[in-house]
């Protein structure tokens, strides 16, 4: 059995279990448990990550959250809940929670990594052409280069989908 000094070293040490009955008796299968987390969460290493970066940037400063706990060396069930509490209310996990899904919609929104891009070169490259094409002109011709990329639509709604995730 391991023995740790702290609650935090036991971060990323998530135990690997055989299970003996699920598969054919010739398949090793293994699971990782991840309900002995800390907290009980797959979170708990990027947080912990997040955590330290934080105190190391000056962001988090001490007797704040966590370092109650490490203070004190109490790492029971109330102060852990505390703990979690105060980490939650903070911007830490807000900042978490809040840009979640920002992973996903790029993902599953690839226009944003190759139209947009390639529409915004061809804009600024006509830009910055020096010729007698007037202003207002170029602005025109600009904004059908732009449709052609993209309709309005799809321009109204990827900001939309845009304010809705970061706001």
């Amino acid at each position: 059995m391991s023995k740790y000094a702290n609650i935090l070293e036991t971060v990323g040490n998530t135990p690997v279990v055989r299970i003996n009955k699920l598969a054919p008796p010739h398949v090793n299968l293994y699971v990782k448990v991840e309900a002995f987390n800390p907290l009980g969460s797959v979170k708990d290493r990027l947080a912990l990550g997040v955590i330290e970066d934080a105190e190391r940037t000056g962001q988090l400063k001490p007797g704040q959250t966590v370092i109650e706990a490490k203070k004190r060396n109490d790492f029971s069930t109330k102060t852990l809940f505390r703990y979690r509490q105060r980490l939650e209310d903070s911007f830490v996990l807000r900042d978490l929670k809040k840009y979640r899904d920002v992973p996903k919609f790029f993902s599953s929104n690839p226009h944003f990594f190759t139209t947009y891009p390639e529409a915004m070169n061809e804009l600024a490259y006509t830009w910055h052409i020096v010729d007698d094409e007037l202003k207002a002109d170029r602005i025109k011709r600009m904004k059908a280069m732009l449709f052609k990329r993209r309709s309005k639509l799809g321009l109204l709604k990827d900001a939309y989908q845009l304010w809705r995730l970061f706001s």
